[in-house]
């Protein structure tokens, strides 16, 4: 009697250890819903960049856009999520300029550097067209921004840190590389702040924007 027990004892341990060896199994080609599927990855070039961004534009406006770029980004391979990053501090950098400054400055009444940093960030999800029309003329915002919402061009920072965030949240990832060099100063000609240099260098921006003593 004591060998059948002892017999069935042991079965009973065998046929556990299976069954947590196959759910073991099972579990590890589940996604998590946390973690979807990655798409294969494809590389960001600058134009599948401008596109991912486009779209995001085209489809929401305002601080919407964060949460639409990481539903565009969060079914990316995670190397394609960290190139993209990568475009986005190098598309930073160019925009790093005292003209851009001087829109900005005369947008916002005033601007700081944490201010022109989150006024690159909403210029880029703008779009290509927009960010490459402001590089070549500052000036060309005017007819970008609205006239009742000039704080929304400062009002975008976490756009800027989503493919950060996603890395994390997803695959337990930083970002590799320091993210390149950044500029001590802004390229190009810092203008006088007192008014009659940014008149004359953004006359359609000062006509909407500049009412009364900038900050």
């Amino acid at each position: 009697m004591t060998l059948v027990v002892l017999a069935v004892s042991a079965l009973v341990v065998i046929i556990s250890v299976v069954a947590v060896v196959l759910y073991a199994r099972g579990s590890s080609r589940r996604v998590s819903p946390q973690r979807p599927e990655p798409e294969p990855a494809r590389g960001v070039r600058l134009d599948r960049f401008w596109e991912i961004v486009g779209g995001v534009a085209t489809a929401a406006s305002g601080e919407a856009r964060i949460e639409a770029l990481r539903d565009a980004l969060s079914t990316m391979h995670p190397d394609d999520i960290e190139t993209f990053a990568a475009r986005f501090e190098g598309l930073m950098s160019r925009a790093f300029t005292w003209d851009l400054w001087n829109a900005a400055y005369v947008i916002g009444g005033g601007c700081s550097d944490d201010a022109f940093m989150d006024f690159r960030t909403w210029l880029i999800s703008c779009g290509r067209d927009v960010y490459e029309a402001a590089l070549a003329d500052p000036d060309s915002l005017a007819a970008v921004v609205e006239d009742d919402a000039p704080d929304a061009c400062f009002a975008l920072e976490s756009y800027r840190y989503v493919p950060v965030e996603l890395l994390e949240e997803l695959y337990e990832r930083e970002l590799s590389g320091d993210g390149g060099t950044v500029p001590l100063e802004p390229a190009g000609e810092r203008l006088d702040e007192t008014g009659d240099a940014l008149r004359e260098r953004c006359p359609r921006l000062w006509a909407r924007f500049a009412e009364g003593p900038l900050r």
